[in-house]
């Protein structure tokens, strides 16, 4: 794996803003989906709006050959070119849960297919995400699975707690993670990202 230099590494940097959201169960997973001004992502001189986040069961992305006990990835888009930018997460069990799962889980648990819910204030600064990620260019995990999708996944692996876990299975009952797909020539890098201040 290499470090992304120069000209092929633009700085990315993250400038969300804590706001409210609506949370839905599609059937397949649970979405806090964003309307405008939620910030985004910077890469380059090109802005991504973040539009939703999501999880998976168990990760979709593997840590030395293994997968973690969920994933969660907010996904953004240019506005100018529609081409995505997604920021994965991995949580592994423990006994200390991170604050911003607890936050988002404090909103009544959407057990059925189509049930949606005005989440309140979604405190997006509880989630540790600055440092280092693994960068590199694929695809949706979701059906139509379309390319051209900008990854990066963070390299620390958070903690989450059974109780935690509980949340998110009463919602989806199944595993919801796409099975695993060769890198079929992908190149890995490693890209290092910062933070904005996010406006309270």
């Amino acid at each position: 794996m290499n470090s992304a230099k120069g000209k092929f590494a633009p700085q990315v940097n993250i400038s969300w803003e804590n706001t409210a959201a609506v949370l839905s169960n599609n059937g397949h997973t649970m979405q806090w989906t964003f309307g405008k001004n939620s910030g985004g992502v910077h890469i380059g001189s090109k802005n991504y709006e973040l539009l939703q986040f999501h999880f998976h069961i168990p990760s979709e992305h593997f840590i030395n050959g293994e997968p973690k006990n969920i994933e969660i990835h907010f996904v953004h888009q240019c506005q100018e070119d529609k081409e995505l930018a997604v920021l994965g997460f991995l949580f592994s069990k423990g006994q200390v849960g991170t604050r911003f799962i607890n936050d988002i889980i404090s909103t009544k648990a959407l057990t059925k297919k189509g049930e949606s819910a005005k989440a309140r204030y979604v405190n997006l600064n509880l989630l540790d995400v600055a440092g280092e990620y693994i960068h590199y260019a694929g695809s949706l995990t979701t059906p139509p699975c379309s390319e051209g999708v900008k990854w990066f996944v963070n390299r620390k692996v958070q903690t989450v707690t059974a109780d935690q876990l509980a949340w998110f299975r009463k919602c989806i009952d199944h595993n919801n993670a796409r099975t695993i797909c060769k890198l079929n020539d992908r190149e890995l890098c490693t890209r290092n990202i910062s933070i904005c201040p996010i406006a309270e």
